[in-house]
């Protein structure tokens, strides 16, 4: 599925996603920074500072800089792997983002590309 997934890449100056995550099961509330790499209405890459396991369930919020509401959602996370100091993580949202949420998210006209 994820190889089929018409991502948006964001990894620009232009087109900044800003993004927190925290362990669904994390009772103390810490939200993690994560760096959107790639974005879909159905999956999302993300640098995150330390692994996290395939099968995890996050709490992701996405906000982009035009001053719109947050967009929150559980992901699955389906992979990852190191990258230097950082790690990659594929996650699958459990509930699609909207081709508005997305647009809202990663306007086309600021996208570096796609995949």
């Amino acid at each position: 599925m994820i190889e089929h997934t018409p991502w948006r890449h964001v990894n620009s100056p232009g087109a900044p996603v800003h993004a927190i995550y925290r362990h669904l099961t994390d009772t103390t509330s810490i939200y993690w920074p994560a760096n959107v790499r790639d974005i879909s209405t159905t999956a999302i890459r993300l640098l995150v500072p330390r692994p996290v396991r395939p099968g995890r369930l996050l709490s992701l919020r996405l906000s982009s800089p035009n001053e719109a509401a947050p967009i929150t959602r559980l992901v699955m996370v389906v992979g990852f792997q190191s990258h230097g100091a950082t790690w990659l993580l594929v996650g699958l949202f459990t509930e699609p983002l909207t081709e508005e949420e997305l647009q809202q998210l990663v306007p086309e006209e600021a996208m570096c590309g796609t995949h």
